[in-house]
């Protein structure tokens, strides 16, 4: 339970005074009810505020998720560029291809 709200607080119940003694009865009564406006418009601006600070915290997750993904698809190019790097590299040319056919073709001669 948050902190502005008391356990012996229960939303909804009208508190009253004056027990039906007239004009003193309604003064009482008027002002038990901005009391509890008064109440209710604390725990109310309480919960925006605390919805304003989850919303920044939400939007800061959000952030660090997005630069997250940004830097996943950074390396996944640079990983990509590596590999074909490394594939061009280790790859022959014509000529020993053609060297390693006739090789093989010797070899299953044979």
């Amino acid at each position: 339970m948050p902190s502005f709200v008391t356990a012996s607080e229960k939303p909804g119940l009208k508190v009253s005074r004056g027990g039906g003694m007239g004009s003193a009865g309604e003064k009482s009564s008027a002002y038990d009810h901005w009391e509890m406006e008064k109440k209710y418009k604390r725990n109310l601006e309480a919960l925006k505020t605390e919805i304003e600070e989850r919303n920044k915290e939400i939007q800061i997750a959000r952030n660090k998720c997005d630069d997250a993904e940004k830097r996943v698809r950074r390396l996944q190019l640079e990983k990509d560029k590596l590999e074909e790097q490394f594939v061009n590299t280790r790859a022959k040319t014509a000529k020993e291809m053609k060297k390693d056919s006739i090789d093989l073709g010797e070899l299953n001669a044979q």
